[in-house]
């Protein structure tokens, strides 16, 4: 750095002396601002020495950890040459054990191949032995097997004799049985479908007449409807022909009484006549009041009566359209139905004749066995249960074509 001149540095102390307290030069500045400001500065320094001397402890506690870790790693570094030693030296014993491990695996292959080829020579000699204990053995059992077969031979036709005899016995007192059973059965079953079929045929003719009641009831019922329907017609065309000739008459009259008074009055006494007719006319209008309501209420009546007329007819029609439809729709439901049934119950008389005719055919063959028999009657069982379920699915269709019939009244 260059020298300092002397000159420069007075004038600048100068300078800072004049600007030293907020901006202000010393002679402004009074002592108690002067005693304030260097307290501020004390107060500055105190601050400053503090943080220098946490800045210290800091730079410190840095130097000592550095000094720590330098010498942990050293320690590291150190345990580290310890393990790559101990490893080598592992490694060499390793080496060893393996040599000595190899030689003792030769040693024993050695001496497992010298034990086979023993083995191998005995198993021939023990092979050879066994062969011959075999073969006599293989004698003296074929002998004993003779005399046993022999002997079975004997017992057994003994026992098939008797067992054939058993078995006999036991087939014919089981078709006897088989026997009482489908003919109980079949009758059953008869007499079960004859009564269907009388019920059948019953329910059928009830349907149809309770039908027919109810179509004859429905349609006397109309028929009255209809003729009462007339009657008011009537009875409106009556009153419309009395009204017209009561306004007829009404209008007849009026005319009359105009002519008479144009025809038979001078023409002096008009003057008179308009007056006393004016006030005639006056009182027969209030007289007549009554007369005219009474015209005016019976054409009233007679439009009334020609709608209530319409309406009817338009009734009348309506309820032909929509009755004679159902009764068509209910006469072709109530013949299918009828049909179904009559064909379910031909199906059914059918499969009986056809199940009652295998198990006369499986009863007429000889020597049966007991398990043929046994799913022979577990079939027919499941047969008969088939046709009681489907019996009741007649019954309860036969219901729900009584409850159709009735819910079209």
């Amino acid at each position: 750095m260059p020298p300092k001149r002397k000159g420069t540095s007075k004038k600048s102390a100068k300078a800072n002396v004049q600007t030293l307290i907020n901006g202000r030069t010393k002679e402004e500045t009074t002592k108690e601002q002067i005693e304030e400001y260097i307290a501020h500065l004390q107060e500055q320094l105190d601050r400053e020495m503090d943080e220098r001397n946490y800045f210290q402890l800091e730079r410190d506690q840095v130097h000592t950890l550095g000094q720590i870790t330098a010498k942990k790693l050293e320690e590291v570094l150190a345990e580290e040459k310890n393990l790559e030693k101990g490893l080598e030296e592992d490694e060499e014993h390793h080496q060893v054990e393996i040599k000595v491990y190899k030689q003792k695996m030769k040693h024993l292959l050695c001496e497992h191949q010298s034990t086979i080829s023993e083995l191998k020579e005995e198993a021939l000699v023990s092979k050879e032995k066994l062969q011959k204990e075999l073969d006599q053995l293989e004698l003296e059992f074929h002998k004993k097997i003779k005399a046993g077969m022999v002997e079975i031979q004997e017992l057994n036709n003994d026992l098939f004799e008797r067992k054939r005899l058993l078995l006999q016995d036991e087939i014919t007192t089981t078709r006897n049985n088989w026997e009482q059973q489908v003919t109980k059965t079949a009758a059953k079953y008869e007499e079960h479908l004859k009564l269907f079929q009388e019920e059948m045929e019953n329910t059928e003719a009830s349907l149809v007449m309770n039908y027919e009641l109810e179509r004859d009831t429905h349609m006397v019922a109309f028929q009255e409807e209809m003729s009462e329907v007339f009657n008011s017609t009537q009875e409106v065309t009556m009153l419309r022909e009395q009204n017209r000739d009561i306004i007829s008459e009404i209008q007849n009259k009026i005319s009359q009484e105009k002519e008479i008074q144009v025809q038979y009055l001078p023409n002096a006494q008009k003057t008179n006549v308009k007056r006393k007719a004016e006030s005639s006319l006056k009182y027969k209008q209030s007289i007549k009041t009554p007369e005219t309501k009474t015209v005016d209420d019976l054409k009233l009546e007679n439009e009334t009566l020609e709608q209530k007329l319409k309406k009817l007819q338009l009734e009348k029609e309506q309820l032909y359209n929509s009755v004679m439809p159902t009764i068509e729709g209910t006469r072709e439901k109530v013949g299918l139905r009828s049909t179904l049934l009559r064909r379910k119950l031909q199906d059914l008389t059918d499969s009986l004749e056809k199940s009652q005719a295998q198990l006369f055919t499986v009863l007429s063959v000889p020597n049966m066995d007991h398990t043929v028999l046994s799913e022979i009657a577990n079939k027919s069982e499941e047969d008969l249960d088939r046709r009681k379920s489907a019996i009741r699915n007649i019954a309860y269709k036969k219901n729900e074509i009584w409850k159709v019939s009735h819910s079209f009244t």
